[in-house]
C-alpha cells in the first residue's frame, strides 16, 4: 500500500472499511463514493474526495485531479493520516463504544 498513489473505494454498501482506514494510516489519499462508512472516514477530511453513488465519471474526475496535483495529493493524504491517528485508533473506538454503553445504562 505504501507504493500506491491513491486508493479507490467504490463500494456503496461498505460499513467502516478496514482498507480505507489502513490507507488513511499510511497517508494514502482515498477517492470513495459518498455512502456508508466512507462518509465517516473520507468524509471527515476537509477536502474529502467523495463522489455521488453511481457517478463513476465524478470519481474519475477526482482521481485525475489528485493524479496531476502532487501538492494537493500529499496534503490530502497527510490530513487523512491525522484523522486516522486520532479518530480510528483502537483506543478511540473503545472510548466511543464505552460512551455509548454508559449513555444507554445511565
Amino acid at each position: 500500500m505504501r507504493t500506491a498513489g491513491l486508493l479507490i473505494a467504490p463500494c456503496d454498501i461498505e460499513g467502516l472499511g478496514l482498507t480505507v482506514v489502513e490507507a488513511m494510516a499510511v497517508g494514502l489519499p482515498v477517492v470513495a463514493c459518498a455512502a456508508g462508512g466512507h462518509l465517516e472516514t473520507v468524509g471527515a477530511a476537509t477536502a474529502g474526495a467523495l463522489y455521488p453513488v453511481g457517478d463513476l465519471s465524478a470519481g474519475a474526475d477526482l482521481v485525475r485531479c489528485l493524479a496531476v496535483d502532487d501538492e494537493r495529493r500529499v496534503a490530502y493524504g497527510a490530513e487523512l493520516a491525522q484523522i486516522q491517528s486520532t479518530r480510528f485508533t483502537v483506543e478511540a473506538q473503545v472510548a466511543g463504544v464505552d460512551a455509548v454503553y454508559r449513555a444507554v445504562l445511565s
